[in-house]
């Protein structure tokens, strides 16, 4: 049994307006005697199609699977996306029109947000739940709420066709909450997401010969579902139920929610017959079978989710380590996999380097602490409040550091044995993934990252995390500058055009930028490939750049080549030096930014 009050010291304290939480970051699963010394254990779920999240909970990927071939949740579904309707903020009017002569199913995440709905329907209290959710099974019309609740209800055939959802589904405990709100981990949140939204599409939807619409509101939700590496998470069947709904609206163009009614009434049947519009059974029956999402999605989801699940391993026994009280075995734990997960998860390798840092607090050594809260606070947010040490003793006393770069030499200078080697050895190792064309493009993005990370810049991949914006970005807090980079290292031997597609995404990361890093100063977004030609229907205007591999490792091997002028010197003499390197101009942001973009993409026209 866990006993939480004598491990206070391991654990994490959420504090919100409506609650205090205190948790352990990771479940300690070996110390569960019920399921360490258990010889057999039988799980249960509708929905394991990967196996991060079972590994979390139970610590153990050795599974033997049984999956009865059943037809359970394989009906006929028709999915709305409400971004893409005429008024996207309609779905009040919406579900007023529905209910007059359907049922309607109504979910969402928490009572605040039920709140919107009170027009059309309020959620029941917990002791008249039961009743009132069988006169909405036996009515013939109208809607119900249902809040924060994914499973347990069942409401197949003409009991309700309609279902609408506002909001991404999310779990009720604070530290999940924290994770995705305050850090943005949405990437490790995806399967999470993936799993909840198939146990919702199935709450109306119970067998081969059912059917149901699907209505999706919220802003978070529907950009999670506009993007093929989440709908490559969900099951196959639903995966080709995302993109038929997704042709069905590209094809109808944006509805009002009168010809919306109109239109679901044509498909789920209407009149006391409800005979159904045969071009719709036509077109979902002939078209459903050929749709999949990009085989390049797929992989990419598998190789992320292969190294989730080591990490979920990892997590287990770190905590079970941890809760025992050998803090170091738990540091190797986690330790031998933060690089690992990086290239695909960076958020979720600064989640790891909070807890390395923590533990290394724990145990007194404040250097080390300090070296892994530096790394979290790149890789979720420089607004993380951990401990940092920002000033360095000498023997001349004590001396303030003045920006990313310096600091970070000085953190260096102040440790022991040979820091500026292994220093040097892994920006020269990173520097080479970012020139080697046979590593793949989430390792190069990683490497580019870290190298900015090594210089002291705060550090973020935005596409990998958000599906969204650039795919590296070193930024200073300090002086509100920043560098944009879109890797295009991929590209095959003699294709080095570069094309109109893939210059309007670079100019479309300049606005995110702008929205996501208010009030910081750029030239423009710098990409990271070949040099070759613009395609002539292009039109990559004057804020972006291309850099060549090559190039972009000359500019950071001669940071590293004046690194190793420092080797072999002593503290007081590394401290003249390295100070006098930290305030060099070319190696700031702007520095750094003028040498990446000497040559503008539009002159290669």
């Amino acid at each position: 049994m866990i006993q939480l009050f004598e491990h206070i010291a391991c654990c994490a304290v959420y504090v919100s307006s409506r609650e205090v939480e205190i948790c352990p970051p990771f479940i300690p699963n070996a110390h569960f005697e019920h399921v360490v010394n258990c010889p057999r254990r039988i799980y249960l779920s509708a929905t394991l199609d990967y196996p991060t999240d079972f590994i979390r909970a139970f610590g153990t990927s050795k599974v033997n699977r049984i999956e009865p071939n059943n037809d359970a949740g394989n009906g006929e579904r028709v999915i709305i996306l409400g971004s893409l309707l005429e008024d996207p903020d309609g779905k009040i009017d919406l579900a007023k029109r529905l209910k007059v002569e359907s049922k309607v199913l109504i979910s969402v995440p928490s009572y605040k947000k039920a709140g919107v709905w009170k027009e059309v329907c309020k959620p029941p209290l917990v002791d008249n739940f039961t009743e009132a959710l069988n006169d909405f099974r036996n009515s013939d019309s109208g809607a119900f709420c249902l809040v924060s609740r994914v499973d347990g209800i069942d409401l197949p055939q003409n009991t309700c066709r309609i279902m609408i959802i506002d909001g991404s589904p999310s779990g009720s405990n604070s530290q999940e909450r924290y994770q995705v709100e305050a850090l943005q981990m949405l990437s490790q949140n995806a399967t999470k997401t993936s799993t909840r939204l198939t146990q919702l599409l199935g709450r109306i939807n119970r067998g081969r010969s059912d059917y149901g619409a699907f209505i999706i509101y919220g802003h978070d939700l529907n950009t999670w579902c506009k993007n093929d590496r989440n709908i490559a998470l969900l099951p196959a069947l639903i995966r080709k139920q995302f993109l038929l709904g997704a042709s069905l609206q590209d094809q109808i163009g944006e509805k009002s929610n009168e010809q919306l009614v109109n239109l679901l009434n044509d498909i789920l049947g209407k009149g006391e017959s409800k005979i159904r519009d045969k071009a719709w059974l036509d077109f979902y029956g002939e078209t459903i079978d050929g749709l999949e999402v990009s085989e390049d999605s797929i992989n990419l989801v598998r190789e992320r989710e292969d190294k989730l699940a080591t990490g979920a391993l990892a997590e287990s026994e770190f905590m079970s380590y941890l809760w025992h009280g050998d803090s170091q075995r738990a540091r190797q734990s986690l330790m031998s996999i933060v690089d690992n997960i990086a290239p695909v998860d960076s958020k979720l390798a600064g989640w790891y380097d909070l807890w390395l840092g923590m533990t290394y607090e724990m145990d007194g050594d404040l250097g080390s602490a300090s070296t892994h809260y530096s790394r979290a606070r790149s890789r979720l947010t420089p607004r993380l409040n951990v401990p940092l040490i920002s000033k360095f003793d000498t023997e001349q006393g004590e001396l303030d550091t003045e920006n990313p770069v310096q600091r970070k030499l000085a953190d260096l200078n102040m440790k022991a044995g040979n820091p500026f080697s292994k220093f040097a050895a892994s920006l020269r190792l990173n520097i080479a993934i970012v020139g080697n064309k046979t590593k793949s493009s989430n390792e190069r993005e990683e490497a580019c990252r870290v190298i900015g990370e090594l210089l002291g810049f705060e550090t973020a991949r935005p596409d990998n995390v958000f599906k969204k914006g650039p795919d590296v970005v070193w930024s200073s807090e300090e002086t509100r500058e920043l560098i944009a980079f879109e890797l295009k290292t991929q590209k095959k031997e003699g294709d080095t055009t570069y094309k109109k597609d893939a210059v309007g995404q670079s100019l479309n990361h300049i606005e995110w930028l702008q929205e996501n890093y208010d009030g910081y100063g750029f030239c423009g977004v710098i990409v990271l490939g070949p040099l070759g030609v613009v395609s002539s229907s292009a039109s990559p205007g004057d804020h972006l750049f291309l850099t060549s591999p090559d190039e972009f490792c000359e500019v950071c091997n001669g940071f590293v080549a004046r690194i190793d002028d420092l080797i072999g010197r002593t503290q007081l003499e590394r401290w003249h030096m390295l100070k006098e390197l930290g305030m060099l101009p070319e190696y700031q942001i702007g520095g750094l930014s003028t040498a990446f973009s000497r040559r503008p993409l539009r002159s290669l026209m």
